[in-house]
């Protein structure tokens, strides 16, 4: 399993993949980088590690694409490298099959060895946008499709996505014709389905929580800085909140801290996060893709932070605003005001219609179970 490191959704997701695939009797090695190595770790799994890729930020905390090309300017050597260390790795665990989250080495790895392969998606094509560096990014995002021509080669295609037209990151999801016919949304992949859990109220009253009166999850998302500076200026906006019920989770995964109020609970770090979206009527997150796509599933109202300049976040937050399903709040409009505007505006207009369209269609997609099928059936 080569699983990228970027952020704790890829991570969350495979060790729900491996977990699963450790309960069928399979033997794992797991090769990733970055935050991933301290989650998977944290659970108890032996990791490779990796040399990492991501992308830069600038002085404000935003995307910046100057800074993504100086800190990857070594990035063909360290694709080279990484696509070696894949090699060892799955030669030395004389693999039988690859799975590959958002891992193009994996698959180019696993394809010089001979090894099927499947691949686990949410973006096929890297958007790449910049005013100021305009022509640059035309080129990056066409060098960027390269990638896609890796993703192609894999014997197993799955995206962790609803299918149209209820796709979250679907400016990312242009699929050739080619790839689309043998390409299978699977939706959500998680542990736990809604279906688990109790009823919403009961569940807000097992938190300590009144359940006749809405419950906001506020979660801190994304790479470790994003997730640091979105909590800071969340934690900011509380005070705003006083007279609403909120559980605050800072994204930190080794953390301790655990702090109550009478409205208010906030903690670093909550381990069953399915309990928690069962639980909320209003989730605020940043806009990547698997947190949006399991609330959806469990049929909460959004409001979403993109990164500022994160071509991803942004689309997956367009789409979303355009089906009435989020609520949008830019970081740089961020305030005690702002959050608690989005917070009214989700509860009294998001459209339910949409809300339970997605939750349905989790229920019917395939998720954890049909991603290891398909890896299975590759060698059995």
């Amino acid at each position: 399993m080569g699983v990228c490191g970027i952020g704790l959704g890829h991570a969350s997701r495979s060790m729900v993949i491996a977990e699963k695939l450790l309960s069928r009797g399979c033997e794992l090695s797991i090769s990733t980088y970055g935050d991933a190595v301290e989650y998977f770790t944290r659970h108890g799994f032996r990791i490779n590690k990796i040399p990492s890729v991501g992308y830069g930020l600038g002085p404000d905390g935003a995307f910046s694409f100057r800074g993504t090309i100086l800190k990857n300017v070594f990035l063909p050597l360290r694709v080279m490298a990484q696509t070696l260390i894949e090699i060892r790795i799955m030669d030395e665990a004389e693999a039988l099959a690859a799975f590959s989250d958002t891992r193009a080495t994996t698959v180019l790895a696993a394809k010089l060895l001979g090894i099927p392969v499947a691949l686990l998606l949410n973006q096929f094509y890297i958007l790449v946008r910049s005013e100021r560096w305009r022509r640059l990014a035309e080129v990056a995002e066409a060098a960027s499709s390269i990638v896609g021509h890796v993703w192609s080669l894999s014997d197993e295609i799955m995206i962790a996505d609803y299918p149209p037209p209820l796709t979250v990151s679907e400016e990312n999801l242009r699929l050739p014709e080619d790839v689309a016919r043998r390409t299978v949304y699977v939706g959500p992949v998680m542990s736990r389905r809604p279906r688990d859990y109790a009823s919403r109220t009961m569940l807000k009253e097992e938190l300590g929580f009144n359940p006749d009166e809405p419950l906001v999850l506020m979660q801190a998302t994304g790479p470790r800085l994003e997730r640091e500076r979105i909590a800071d200026r969340l934690m900011q906006a509380l005070p705003a909140l006083r007279d609403l019920q909120v559980v605050f989770t800072r994204g930190r995964p080794a953390g301790t801290v655990s702090v109550r109020t009478d409205r208010h609970w906030v903690l670093d770090w909550f381990e069953d996060e399915y309990r928690l979206l069962a639980a909320a009527d209003v989730v605020l997150t940043r806009a990547g893709q698997s947190l949006l796509t399991k609330a959806l599933a469990y049929g909460c109202r959004l409001i979403v932070v993109p990164i500022p300049r994160h071509s991803e976040q942004e689309s997956n937050a367009q789409s979303l605003l355009r089906r009435n399903a989020a609520v949008i709040v830019r970081e740089e409009s961020l305030s005690p005001e702002t959050v608690r505007n989005a917070v009214m505006r989700a509860l009294e207009s998001l459209d339910e219609g949409v809300l339970k369209k997605y939750s349905e269609q989790a229920e019917m997609l395939g998720g954890v179970d049909e991603v290891v099928g398909r890896i299975l059936r590759m060698y059995k």
